[in-house]
């Protein structure tokens, strides 16, 4: 009879939590710049919901800012030079990752999405080799070359409605330059987008306890 009760009782720990889930694209416009320390960037939504989008690239390590031809032949040779494409015409460039972070705050949003939250970001940089010389000219730098990127939510980690809800955001084919200081690079139009669910209930440890109880 025992083990009846148990089995019950795993049955009722098991079964899913009813979760929504849910998914807010938004725009913004931003500037920043890599070229200087800290290398970040800010930007406002401008459309589905109010709030900020800011992201930081780790820049530990790198040449300082006062030597711009030095920082960016470190970044360049660091995270791109290895990784020539020009397997398709009209789309040859160089593709690299760097580690960032990320914050979110978000306002007047549908019901679920309103809160902040930050994490780890992971852009996805390409570099446009336009000439397809294989060599990123000066005017293809401070030209329009892309960035994607995605980024994780998780539970526990934002705050208001955010701070139970868990998922992931991405960032689609937003344009990226790099111009030496004092110059910055201007983000405009940048679209966004965050998928969400509610974070598993909480009971289940207090559940286990009552199950480890019942087969003792």
């Amino acid at each position: 009879m025992k083990k009846v009760i148990v089995c019950a009782s795993v049955i009722a720990v098991v079964l899913p939590v009813s979760v929504c889930a849910d998914m807010l694209f938004f725009g913004w416009d931003g500037s920043g710049t890599i070229m200087d320390s800290p290398a970040e960037y800010h930007a406002t939504l401008s459309w589905g919901a109010s709030g900020t989008f800011d992201f930081r690239f780790d820049d530990a390590g790198w040449p300082d800012p006062s030597n711009q031809v030095a920082r960016w032949d470190y970044i360049f040779n660091t995270y791109f030079a290895a990784n020539y494409d020009n397997s398709t015409p009209g789309a040859y460039g160089w593709k690299g990752e760097i580690h960032a972070w990320y914050t979110l705050v978000l306002s007047s949003a549908p019901p679920g999405f309103n809160g902040s939250v930050s994490g780890e970001f992971r852009p996805e940089i390409t570099l446009r080799d336009i000439d397809e010389d294989g060599i990123f000219d000066p005017f293809e730098r401070e030209g329009d070359n892309l960035i994607n990127g995605s980024f994780t939510i998780a539970c526990n980690a934002g705050t208001g409605e955010l701070e139970c809800r868990r998922g992931s955001g991405s960032m689609q084919n937003n344009y990226m330059s790099f111009p030496y200081l004092p110059e910055t690079d201007e983000m405009p139009d940048g679209s966004s987008s965050v998928n969400l669910s509610d974070c598993p209930s909480a009971s289940e440890p207090t559940s286990w306890g009552r199950i480890k109880a019942l087969y003792n």
